[in-house]
């Protein structure tokens, strides 16, 4: 029961979690309207309505005092601006280092050649438009016209022949120092790069359901622990969850290894369905107490200690399930090289095996 609940915590946690994580960066933040908030340099992030659907202020507008009054006004408590407040700014040359650029910037005396076949896009349409290409021509020999107001890009309509533009650096383009250079050697001066986005716990709505994620995941954590040390105790006591470990896991290697040693020593004159038998009476009785009792052993003398004698138990464990394996095949002489081959990690366990 212990184990279900602490299952259970960890996928509420889990789920809570990661749905508050998601509330913690967003593109807004929500103020309250009150007479002392400071809202200068504030813009709007959706349209304001009154009760009735009338548009107060439209999104992206300044929150000017006229506008803060008009909206206490009309019973409005809260809103939600841009988070940053603008998403770019305008920065000279040297103070452009290390951040990405927000709109694209001409070349000017530069030009690049723009190959046909390539896809028109409302970016290159808007480039084209720029540089003063009134229309152009799709390989179906359709001729776009650029100066109409709306152009249907969906059809992803290919260029018909190459043409030539002015050179460009794209928007989202990172301002390193040989990209500055390349501005500098154009005579650009100023450019308008993107304004990183802030973080701010008190703007983070959620950090409450968060904390409480991360509290029931740490109480479902504690219970599952709780869970196993009882299993292990009950192992180590004998009890219904392992009667298995009744005996002492050393005097069982010792069982073990002593069995094996004597199987080894007349391997050679056993048959495929002798060996079948010997190995499986080792499989399922000594070999088998160990591995069950492993949590046992975790949890009385450590992980490190409980490694290093796993470790090559497993590797014995692997000898004697192939030489179960082979006399079931038939492969009498692989079998019993098998068994010989398992006394060595058995022996390495015994020493391995942690004082009392």
């Amino acid at each position: 029961m212990i184990g279900k609940l602490g299952n259970l915590l960890l996928v509420i946690g889990t789920v809570v979690g990661a749905l508050a994580a998601a509330d913690s960066v967003k593109a807004y933040r929500r103020i309250d309207l009150s007479a002392d908030a400071d809202l200068s340099g504030e813009f709007l992030f959706r349209d304001v309505l009154a009760d009735d659907e009338t548009l107060l202020v439209p999104a992206n507008e300044a929150l000017s005092t006229e506008r803060v009054a008009a909206l206490r006004a009309a019973g409005v408590k809260s809103v939600r601006v841009r988070r940053p407040a603008r998403p770019f700014e305008p920065a000279a040359l040297p103070e452009a280092r290390g951040r990405v650029l927000h709109s694209p910037v001409t070349l000017a005396g530069r030009t690049e050649r723009i190959r046909a076949g390539r896809i028109l896009t409302p970016d290159l349409a808007e480039r084209a438009r720029a540089a003063g290409v009134a229309s152009l021509t799709a390989r179906e020999g359709e001729a776009i016209d650029l100066a109409a107001e709306a152009i249907d890009f969906s059809r992803k309509a290919r260029l018909a022949e190459e043409i030539e533009l002015p050179e460009q650096v794209p928007a989202g383009t990172y301002l390193d120092e040989v990209r500055l250079n390349e501005l500098a050697a154009a005579g650009i001066e100023r450019v308008e790069v993107k304004v990183p986005g802030t973080w701010n716990l008190a703007d983070w709505t959620q950090r409450w359901s968060f904390l409480g994620a991360v509290l029931a995941t740490l109480a479902g954590v504690a219970l599952l622990r709780r869970a196993s040390r009882a299993d292990v105790q009950a192992t180590s006591t004998g009890g219904p969850a392992g009667a298995v470990a009744s005996e002492n896991p050393h005097t069982t290697l010792e069982r073990l290894l002593t069995q094996t040693e004597t199987l080894a020593e007349r391997v050679a004159s056993l048959d495929a369905a002798a060996l079948h038998e010997a190995v499986d009476d080792l499989l399922s009785g000594p070999l088998y107490t160990l591995i069950e009792g492993r949590e046992a052993l975790r949890a009385r003398h450590g992980v490190r200690a409980a490694v290093a004698f796993m470790a090559p138990l497993a590797g014995a464990e692997r000898q004697l399930n192939r030489a179960w394996s082979a006399a079931v095949d038939g492969a009498v002489e692989e079998s019993r090289d098998c068994v010989t081959r398992a006394l060595a990690p058995l022996r390495e366990a015994r020493d391995a095996y942690p004082a009392s």
